[in-house]
């Protein structure tokens, strides 16, 4: 999903898993569609694993009252990226906007995208979303 979203995974951090979107994208501003579509395509995903119960691992009659899911946090903005590493050198993005992104993911809800104000002001108008106010909202 990540080439067929254009996105970029920088890291997985614990259970975090961290994607990027609009890195040189040359002016290209469908970034934050991008990210949300590959999110729900995560969802599904998610969704389609725990509904198959012939699934090798979460089929076991012993997993059948396990809870999956995923925390999905979502914010645009900008950040300094950069290689940090000598002994595996990894790609990585620092700044205030990924620190919002990773705060929302952390206090989300489980099967929800959590999608900041300055994310929904930059989503394509033409692209359907059925978005909700969060309480607490608004601050970025």
């Amino acid at each position: 999903h990540l080439d067929e979203h254009k996105v970029y995974k920088i890291d997985t951090i614990g259970d975090a898993y961290v994607v990027v979107g609009g890195l040189n994208q040359g002016g290209n501003n469908e970034h934050p569609d991008r990210i949300l579509n590959f999110a729900f395509d995560m969802l599904r995903e998610i969704n389609t694993l725990i509904s198959t119960k012939n699934h090798r691992i979460l089929g076991k009659e012993e997993l059948e009252d396990v809870t999956i899911g995923m925390r999905i946090g979502v914010h645009t903005g900008s950040g300094i990226g950069g290689v940090i590493g000598k002994k595996k050198p990894r790609f990585f993005i620092w700044g205030i906007d990924s620190m919002i992104a990773e705060g929302m993911e952390s206090s989300g809800g489980l099967n929800v995208v959590h999608v900041s104000e300055a994310t929904k002001r930059r989503l394509n108008k033409s692209t359907e979303y059925k978005l909700k106010a969060c309480e607490g909202e608004g601050k970025e």
